[in-house]
C-alpha cells in the first residue's frame, strides 16, 4: 500500500470483494460453534461459509485486528494491480491506518498484535459457494487465505494462488479507512460499519436509491456479539439492554470515528416512525424498523455507474448485431 502524501489525505480505498470474504469479516472466534473431527480437524460455520483450521484454538483467535489485518492486506493487493500473491506492506503504514502513535511501546505491541494475527489467517481455510452476478451460476471456492510474516519493518502476506485468483474477479467496494481506527474492543462497530459501507457501494442498491438504508436483521445478522432474539427470551431478559442499545452504541460510535456522518431509524421507504414506533418498546416493531444513514465523505459513485452502463448496452447491441449478422 502507497505511502505517499496522496495516500495520506485519502478517506476510502478500492476492496475486492465477494461472498467468502464478506462472511469472513462476520466472524469473532469467541461466538464460534466450532466442530471437531479426529480426521478433518476443526471448523466453524458462518452462513455459507465454512472456516477450517487444525486445531480449535487458531479459530478462537480470529478477532477483529484479524479481519482489519487482512482488509489491508487485500487493499494493498488492489494498489499493486492484483498481479502476484506477495503484498509488502510496512508496518509504520499499518499504524497509521489503525490509529497509533508511532513510538517504541506501540510498535512492540503492534508487532506482536500482527504476529498473532498472521499466525491465525496462515493456519485458516475458507469453503464456500456464490452466485455469479452476469451468468447467474453458483460457483464453489475452496481457499487456504496464504501466509505471512514480519521482515524487518514490513508485513509479507503470500495469498495462495486460489484466494488471489479469486480477488482479482471479484467485485470492489469504496472502503472506509475511518473503519481501520476504531477500537477494535468494540467489535459491533467494525462488522455494522463494514456491512453499511458495502451496502452504500452496491450499484444496484444506489440506482434503486437504497444505498443509504438497511433493515435491522441485516445489521444484527453479521454482528456475533450481539446475540439472538430467541436467547434473549430464554433468558428472561429484555431486548433493549442486549441488542437494541449495543447496536445504537455501535452505530454512534461510527459516528464519532468518522465513517458515518449521520443515522436514524425509519420504516420502510425511509419513512419516518409512526408515533407509536417511536419509544420501540417490542422486539417485533424493533425488527421491522430500517437504519437511514450517511456515509461520511463517500466517494461519488454516479459517473463510474453511467459509464458501466453505457459499456454494457454496447456489449448487448454488439451482440443482437452479432446474432442478426449470423442469422443471414
Amino acid at each position: 500500500m502507497q505511502t505517499d502524501s496522496r495516500q495520506n489525505t485519502k478517506e476510502y480505498m478500492p476492496l475486492p470483494q465477494g461472498v467468502g470474504t464478506n462472511l469472513f469479516a462476520c466472524c469473532n472466534g469467541r461466538y464460534m460453534d466450532i466442530h471437531r473431527d479426529i480426521l478433518a480437524g476443526c471448523s466453524a460455520r458462518v452462513g455459507a461459509l465454512t472456516i477450517s483450521a487444525e486445531y480449535a484454538e487458531t479459530l478462537r483467535k480470529i478477532r477483529i485486528s484479524t479481519l482489519k489485518l487482512l482488509d489491508m492486506l487485500i487493499i494493498a493487493f488492489n494498489e499493486k494491480g492484483r498481479h502476484g500473491a506477495e503484498i509488502a506492506l510496512p508496518i509504520s503504514e499499518y499504524m497509521r491506518l489503525c490509529g497509533k502513535t508511532n513510538d517504541n511501546v506501540s510498535r512492540k505491541n503492534a508487532r506482536r498484535v500482527i504476529k498473532e494475527d498472521l499466525f491465525t489467517l496462515s493456519g485458516l481455510s475458507l469453503k464456500w459457494s456464490e452466485k455469479s452476478r452476469k451468468s447467474g451460476a453458483v460457483t464453489s471456492y475452496a481457499a487456504h487465505i496464504g501466509r505471512g510474516t514480519i521482515s524487518g519493518g514490513d508485513i509479507r502476506f503470500s495469498f495462495t494462488g486460489d484466494f488471489a485468483e479469486y480477488l482479482r474477479g471479484a467485485y470492489v467496494m469504496q472502503y472506509p479507512l475511518a473503519l481501520l481506527s476504531m477500537d477494535s474492543r468494540n467489535a459491533g462497530a467494525y462488522h455494522i460499519g463494514r456491512k453499511l459501507a458495502l451496502n452504500a457501494g452496491i450499484d444496484a442498491n444506489i440506482l434503486k436509491r437504497k444505498a443509504d438504508c438497511l433493515g435491522i436483521p441485516s445489521l444484527l445478522s453479521v454482528c456475533p456479539n450481539i446475540p439472538k432474539y430467541e436467547r434473549i427470551r430464554a433468558e428472561n431478559r429484555h431486548f433493549t439492554d442486549r441488542i437494541k442499545e449495543p447496536l445504537e452504541n455501535a452505530l454512534d460510535s461510527l459516528v464519532s470515528a468518522g465513517v458515518l456522518a449521520s443515522w436514524e431509524y425509519c420504516r420502510a421507504g425511509k419513512q419516518p416512525l409512526l408515533e407509536s414506533e417511536i419509544e420501540v418498546a417490542e422486539y417485533a416493531t424493533f425488527q421491522r424498523l430500517y437504519i437511514h444513514y450517511e456515509m461520511r465523505n463517500a466517494p461519488d459513485q454516479s459517473a463510474r455507474i453511467k459509464r458501466n452502463i453505457a459499456k454494457k448496452k454496447r456489449a448487448e447491441r454488439k451482440a443482437e448485431h452479432y446474432k442478426h449478422f449470423k442469422r443471414r
